[in-house]
């Protein structure tokens, strides 16, 4: 019964992504939110109220259970605020992880709002591509929500808006707060400008990919400490576990499979650059800039958890830009328009793996209305197994 739920609530969340995602990229601009709402709703209600909701759920489910209670820990200033003050006014976890939920899905729509033609696939498949993660890094795609909107309002003209929710990026997580200003450096200086040409950054990506070697990590490993705090000392003195849990375990993806990975991240590159941007793609030279520092970024980060979880800040870009390659697939040269087929694949095998893959143990699929509901203790005990 528990596993049917499950499966059920995530097939209407998903026919609801679709069909309304549809409906959204036909409106005018006047009915764009309220073409929104049962999107953000019913995204906010399912995610939000899932419990036992994957590792960090279950870790920050005790810190925000004993605030108040003679413990306290330091976050950042605007995170500390939120977590803590809904703590002390004794409001339940999944209280704060809906607000979570909720500011996910509402920067998305607030971030794509100018781009309606490609909505029909940008939503659905953010709903697919993204869950898993922010089902469990929900701080850092906090984070990342003041960054869609921050960067909404910079692309718009409203600097002051926007530095506002920089502001508040940097508040959240401070890791995605220098990611973010990867993407306003470049709104600044290359927004009209490409980076480089596809054939060159695939060529430097594979060359990242076939020279990389994890152990020279370790060669930095100082300097980042200079730079650390108290609270990332955590990730330092467990560097075995966040710097090389891949390795340790002994699954590291091999050349062959990685670079295969990496091939629908050309072939948008590629068919990007051949949409002429200026004409198809609003703000097309700056996603396909930042598309080339995913590239890049993406081909370091084999085996090395904390670099792959910061490589994927721009994921967001892919799916844009694929987004907008489905939609103009017709102007594409036919043997490259033959070539979304891998990328189609690939986003489906993505949204198996994040969205409809079924959890091991039918506690780890529950909601809060459950009658009885797993220990998070215990659930960290399963997602361990």
């Amino acid at each position: 019964m528990v596993t049917a739920l499950y499966i059920l609530l995530h097939i209407i969340l998903c026919v609801i992504f679709v069909f309304g995602s549809g409906k959204i990229s036909k409106c005018n601009n006047k009915e764009y939110w309220r073409k929104c709402i049962p999107l953000i709703v019913a995204f906010t209600l399912e995610e939000g109220l899932r419990w036992g909701r994957d590792v960090d759920w279950t870790l920050y489910y005790g810190v925000y259970e004993n605030i108040g209670k003679d413990f306290d820990i330091e976050f950042e200033f605007l995170f500390q605020f939120l977590f803590k003050t809904m703590a002390i006014e004794g409001l339940p976890y999944y209280t704060f992880i809906t607000f979570c939920s909720f500011m996910w899905i509402f920067s998305l729509c607030y971030f794509v709002r100018p781009y309606k033609k490609c909505i029909k696939f940008f939503l659905p498949i953010c709903l697919l591509y993204f869950t898993v993660m922010v089902s469990n890094t929900f701080r850092w795609y906090l984070a990342m929500s003041f960054f869609l909107i921050a960067l909404r309002n910079l692309l718009d003209g409203r600097k002051g808006i926007g530095v506002i929710f920089l502001i508040c990026t940097l508040g959240t997580h401070t890791a995605a707060f220098f990611m973010s200003m990867i993407g306003v450096v470049f709104v600044y200086t290359l927004k009209k400008r490409l980076l480089l040409k596809p054939i060159v950054v695939i060529t430097i990506s594979l060359v990242f990919i076939l020279l990389f070697n994890i152990d020279s990590i370790q060669n930095y490993m100082n300097f980042f400490k200079f730079f650390s705090t108290e609270r990332f000392d955590n990730y330092f003195n467990n560097e075995e576990q966040w710097f090389y849990s891949e390795t340790r375990k002994g699954d590291r993806k091999n050349l062959i499979e990685y670079i295969l990975l990496m091939v629908p991240f050309y072939i948008v590159l590629f068919s990007t650059y051949h949409l002429q941007l200026k004409k198809t793609i609003l703000d097309g030279e700056l996603f396909y800039s930042l598309l080339t520092v995913l590239i890049l970024l993406r081909s370091l980060t084999s085996g090395i958890e904390l670099l792959q979880r910061m490589s994927m800040y721009y994921e967001f870009v892919f799916v844009l830009l694929a987004s907008y390659v489905f939609v103009f697939r017709n102007n594409i040269i036919g043997s490259t328009r033959f070539l979304l087929i891998i990328v189609v694949l690939f986003i489906l095998y993505k949204g198996y793996i994040g969205y409809f893959k079924l959890y091991e143990n039918e506690e780890l699929m529950k909601y809060i209305w459950s009658s009885d509901l797993v220990s998070p203790v215990k659930a960290r005990s399963l997602y361990k197994l």
